[in-house]
This record gives structure tokens, sequence and C-alpha cells, in this order.
């Protein structure tokens, strides 16, 4: 039996601290460009569950970040994003945007299932629109 994909979108806050002999926006940049690759769908499999440690080593690697704080998923829906919601205990909503353009972000509680982002079997997890539904928030030190 063949079954049509469906596709879980996803929104990722990265909280770090950045050495202040770093220009601030090339490290944003860096980040989210890690962010954007490592969610990548070519580097994914359909089904295949992510482990947000790895995300996690990979944004630590960005040069400029001293530490990172943390990161946080949401599994973003309506409005032009898939309505498909992750299959997995989310804590929070959240609504973002300006009038009638709110989508629903919903945080995925990643303590529950140790840090990873499961998948069903006829799934995919990507970030639809990376220059939005990926944020980061720098302190310096």
């Amino acid at each position: 039996e063949i079954k049509a994909g469906r596709i879980i979108n996803l929104g990722i806050d990265v909280d770090a601290i950045v050495d202040r002999n770093y220009n601030k926006t090339d490290v944003v940049q860096k980040i989210i460009a890690t962010v954007r690759d490592y969610m990548d769908i070519n580097r994914h499999n359909m089904g295949e569950e992510i482990y947000v440690g790895d995300l996690e080593k990979e944004i630590s690697k960005v040069d400029g970040v001293l530490n990172l704080i943390e990161v946080r998923v949401f599994n973003i829906t309506e409005r032009g994003y898939s309505d498909t919601q992750i299959g997995q205990s989310v804590s929070t909503y959240y609504g973002d945007g300006e009038g009638d353009t709110i989508n629903t972000r919903m945080l995925v509680d990643l303590d529950v299932t140790d840090g990873i982002l499961y998948n069903d079997g006829d799934s995919m997890m990507e970030i639809k629109n990376p220059a939005q539904d990926i944020r980061v928030r720098l302190k310096e030190r």
C-alpha cells in the first residue's frame, strides 16, 4: 500500500552566548545556516528520527559561539504551513504574526523524549521558511 507522505513544519529557536570579538550579525547568519543545513530534507529520510543533541553540537561549532544556552523546537501549523501536528507531547501554544496571519507554534516537549524528534514512517520534518522559522537570540560576553 502506498500512502502520501505528510509534512511536519518546524520552527527552531536558538539562544546562545557569543564572543564579543565576533560580529553578532555574522554569528546569527551562521547559526541559521547551520540549522537550515542540518534540517535539510535531503539529509534525512522519511520517518527518520532527528536527534536535537546532534544539532546542538553543530551549532556549538559555529565560530563565535561560546555557549549554547538552549534550542527550542516548535511545530508550526495553519496559514501556509502543513496542518500535520507532530506526534509527540507539546507543552505550550504560541501565536505568531499580525492580524489574521497568525500561525500556531506548539513547543515540542523535548524533555519527555530525551531530545529526540520522533517521526512517523509516513512523515517528514522540514523548516518551510528558514528566514522566519529559525530565530536566534544572542547574549554577549
